[in-house]
Formats: C-alpha cells, structure tokens, sequence
C-alpha cells in the first residue's frame, strides 16, 4: 500500500492552523488541566487529536492510537501490537512548552504495520517545518530530500583511557545534552544532520 506523505503533511499543517495555533499564548485557564500528576493536557490537544485522526482514517482505515485517548484507556495501546496497521498521533508533544506559550512544540504522527514504523511525521507549527520519513524511501524537510554526511567516530570510552580520572567524560565540564522538552521538536534536527550525540570534552 502507497503512503500519501503529502497528504497527511496536509492534514498535520491544516490542524495546526485551525486549531493548535489560534490557541499558542492564548489559553485561558480552564482550557488546561492535569491528566495525572505533573502531565498536562490542554483543549488543543484533545481537539486537534480527533481532527488527525478522523482525517487519517480517511488516507488508512486503521486504529489510532492518540496520546489522549490511550491515557483514557490504556488498552488502545494494543491495537499497535494486534493490528495490521495502526496510526500513532501526538497532536501537541511538548505540551507544557505550548501551554506557556515557549514554541519548542510540536505535532507527530507515525504509520505503524505489523508492528513496525513505516512512515513517520513531525510538524513544527511555529515554524511551519515538516519533517517526514518512510521506510526505505528516505527523509525529507517540506519536500526537499535530506541528504547528511555520516556522524563522526564515537569518542573512546572511559575503557580505553589510563586511569579513569583521566577519561574526558569524567570531567565536569563534559558536554551534556540539553532537556529533552519535547523529543519532537529536538529529534528533527536530527534528520538533517543538525543534532549529535556524541560526547565532547
């Protein structure tokens, strides 16, 4: 089966526009509430999940598995596992980001069959930037094919150095990655060779 990826990149900025954006540093306080302790949820989320997910039904008639909806049931979770295909939606990862009205945010949706991410798509609404992935095909920034060098080596570890007191790593001004706040606005860069995780120092 042939994945639209412009398709549901439409769906994802379409969402954004009518239902995620009109909201970013415009919530009031009852359009935000905790689902368990420390996990915020706002009227966004849960407005812009059912929209994704009526609208991929409509490209893949398959289960969705929403952020939202799982943390009401937890058993929805199993259709990843049980069913041919699945779609997996986030409609705002980094929700605390956009509560506050901090634009690290984004919206993520993943194609799932038999188990196995075949298609993957990540939207920066602020910037308006999508990132999109498919199994064997490759990766691609608003259309345009992402093409990066090979990562460097990976640095020795503390194995290989002396003495462990004089393995970089364990120095305290050793390079650390910064907060994950929201994986999706961090993962992206990733695609286009803008991320490393390779220790420094």
């Amino acid at each position: 089966m042939t994945i639209d990826i412009d398709a549901v990149t439409a769906i994802l900025r379409e969402t954004a526009a009518s239902t995620i954006l009109p909201r970013f540093g415009a919530l009031s306080e009852d359009e935000v509430s905790e689902k368990s302790p420390g996990e915020l949820v706002t009227v966004a989320d849960r407005e812009a999940e059912v929209l994704i997910g009526r609208r991929l039904r409509e490209l893949v008639d398959a289960p969705v598995v929403g952020e939202e909806a799982t943390s009401a049931d937890p058993e929805l979770v199993g259709a990843l596992s049980k069913e041919p295909s699945a779609w997996v939606v986030d409609p705002v990862d980094g929700t605390r980001n956009f509560a506050q009205g901090d634009d690290r945010f984004a919206v993520m949706v993943a194609l799932v069959r038999d188990g196995r991410a075949v298609a993957s798509w990540i939207l920066r609404p602020t910037e308006d930037a999508v990132h999109a992935a498919e199994l064997g095909s490759g990766a691609w920034l608003d259309g345009t094919r992402l093409r990066r060098a090979p990562s460097p080596p990976p640095r020795p570890t503390c194995g290989a150095w002396p003495s462990a007191a004089s393995c970089p790593r364990r120095n305290a001004s050793a390079w650390r990655p910064p907060p994950l706040t929201s994986p999706g606005w961090t993962a992206a860069p990733a695609a286009r060779g803008g991320l490393s995780a390779t220790p420094r120092g």
